[in-house]
């Protein structure tokens, strides 16, 4: 009983690391699109997906942008982002300047996919290349 037990657990991590690798592939390419910003601004988007498992991401409002880059895994409807590295690392105003504070990570719960358009809770992104 408890060989047979060791080797559900073995079958069920192995699925897991499956799906997402697989998930991963149909993923990879160029993304471009919309999405809302959390105090309600519009922002474009770029998402760029690696069949390595990496990626960057650029999101531009008015005349400030920010990028990200790091690993990515897919596990069912979500994609999460392990961030590796971000710019800017400093916020500049009129008196002075503040370093930014990035997470280490950030999660997408995608809502629909079809190959060709992503959407997730706040963002429309289409696949370019």
């Amino acid at each position: 009983m408890r060989l047979l037990r060791g080797f559900c657990w073995a079958a069920m991590l192995a699925a897991l690391w499956i799906i997402p690798a697989s998930a991963q592939q149909g993923i990879t390419g160029v993304w471009r699109g919309n999405a809302m910003a959390p105090w309600g601004q519009p922002m474009a988007m770029e998402v760029i997906f690696m069949p390595n498992g990496t990626y960057t991401a650029a999101a531009q409002a008015g005349t400030l942008m920010t990028r990200h880059w790091g690993r990515f895994e897919v596990v069912q409807n979500w994609i999460h982002f392990y961030i590796q590295g971000a710019a800017p690392r400093e916020y500049c105003g009129p008196q002075r300047c503040i370093p930014l504070a990035w997470p280490n990570s950030e999660t997408w719960v995608v809502t629909g996919y079809d190959g060709r358009v992503l959407t997730t809770a706040n963002a429309r992104l289409e696949r370019v290349q």
